[in-house]
């Protein structure tokens, strides 16, 4: 058994692949934008193969490429595809030919799939189970007048098995809230020999639907991006609970000075929200001249430091934390952070 799990596979030509392949488990990745397929499953030589089968497809975020999930050829059997999320691909959200039989399709999201949802002209393929229903499809035009979660009537799957899904999944993958839309860090003075411990916000993602959010993917965005970090993000890849809440952390540490402005990006599984974006800014200044520890103050370190600079025992500094000539330090700068003090 393989386990393929928690990455992001994005401009590819097919994201994943099996060929002859069985018992693996696939799930928790965030494939996007490849060529051909997210996942594609071909047999090109069914009669003299081990077959694929037996694997389990799970609570993975197909979207942007041709098929969401194909399976290519024949001899495709008794595979699980549940709980995965299947959108805005350009042609099948999922594809299953003639010659593949009894997959279980169940409890998976497809929408905006531009040549249809799912196509099925194979052989007793399953797509919904008795205890968890079926799939949700945002082309179901049902209703569910006893409030089960399920839909009255099938939402038939097209081709030529005549499949349907008899218990269609009502509602919405969830219904994200996030606090603060905006984060302003204060003032972050830079330096460049003892680095200042980054400034931290936290960020909090909360469902305020009745169902599960996928957390699919968090991430800074912007050409000032690199000032800013995820210190802690326990909230990727995780699905949060109807009225639950998860706290994601920003750090900020420039090393440059002046102003900065990034994007925390939240990529989750609600239909109507799927991409939020929460503004950040923050701002670094220089050191007072002569402070080359960059505490805000002169001090007796700093005069250590010049001297560690002068005998080699730190790297010189030319941009930040100099005494204001610009050149590089001397044994009189020493003097200067002594005068300094002695002044106060």
């Amino acid at each position: 058994m393989n386990v393929i799990a928690d990455n992001s596979i994005v401009d590819s030509s097919t994201g994943i692949l099996i060929i002859e392949g069985h018992e693996n488990h696939i799930y928790g990745n965030r494939i996007f934008a490849n060529a051909t397929a997210g996942i594609s499953m071909e047999l090109e030589n069914y009669e003299y193969s081990n077959g694929i089968h037996d694997n389990l497809i799970y609570k993975n975020h197909i979207s942007g490429s041709v098929d969401g999930i194909r399976m290519l050829y024949e001899g495709i059997e008794q595979n699980q595809i549940s709980g995965n999320i299947i959108t805005e691909n350009s042609g099948y959200g999922i594809e299953i030919p003639w010659g593949n039989f009894e997959n279980t399709i169940y409890g998976n999201h497809f929408s905006f799939n531009t040549l249809g949802n799912a196509i099925d002209n194979g052989n007793d393929n399953h797509w919904f189970t008795q205890d968890k229903g079926g799939n949700y499809w945002d082309d179901y035009t049902g209703s569910d007048l006893n409030q089960d979660g399920f839909g009255d009537t099938p939402h038939p799957v097209p081709g030529t098995a005549n499949a349907s899904d008899d218990k269609p999944l009502m509602g919405d993958q969830g219904d994200i809230s996030v606090s603060p839309m905006s984060v302003a860090f204060e003032t972050h003075v830079i330096s460049k020999l003892t680095p200042r411990p980054p400034a931290e916000k936290t960020v909090t993602i909360t469902n305020q639907g009745n169902v599960d959010l996928a957390v699919l993917g968090i991430l800074l965005e912007g050409p000032d991006s690199v000032h800013f970090a995820l210190n802690n993000n326990p909230c990727e890849g995780t699905d949060i609970a109807p009225g639950g809440s998860c706290v994601t952390t920003v750090a900020y540490n420039p090393f440059s000075p002046g102003s900065h402005a990034a994007e925390l990006v939240i990529i989750s599984s609600d239909e109507n929200q799927d991409v939020v974006r929460v503004t950040i800014n923050g701002e670094g200044v220089p050191p007072l001249s002569g402070d080359v520890n960059g505490n805000g103050i002169y001090d007796l370190a700093d005069a250590l430091t010049i001297l560690q600079v002068l005998v080699g025992m730190a790297p010189d500094i030319v941009q930040f934390g100099e005494t204001g000539d610009g050149s590089s330090l001397a044994l009189s700068d020493v003097l200067y952070i002594l005068r300094q003090i002695s002044a106060k």
